[in-house]
């Protein structure tokens, strides 16, 4: 038996990885914890299917722990950038 995700699912949350890292607010690159726990619900969904993508995931929660304001920003920092960026690689690379 095989258990995967569907290929728009993948395509969704690999645009959705995109648009978190590149929408976020000019000169301070933060979201909102909302975001973030929106975002991380939906990879955490992804890792039923892609659970060798967890190292990568880990330093994000890591981020928001402490955070319980849902409009409090914050920030991205490169290890989170280059951490989420290699999970929509990653993605994409299982999507072929």
């Amino acid at each position: 038996m095989t258990i995967s995700l569907l290929h728009e699912s993948s395509l969704d949350l690999v645009t959705h990885i995109r648009d978190f890292i590149s929408s976020a607010q000019p000169h301070h690159h933060s979201q909102p914890l909302r975001e973030w726990q929106c975002l991380l619900g939906w990879i955490n969904w992804g890792l039923n299917i892609e659970p060798l993508l967890r190292p990568a995931f880990q330093a994000s929660y890591s981020k928001i722990r402490g955070h319980s304001i849902s409009h409090t920003p914050v920030l991205l920092n490169a290890h989170i950038i280059r951490d989420l960026t290699w999970i929509m690689i990653t993605s994409v690379e299982r999507m072929s």
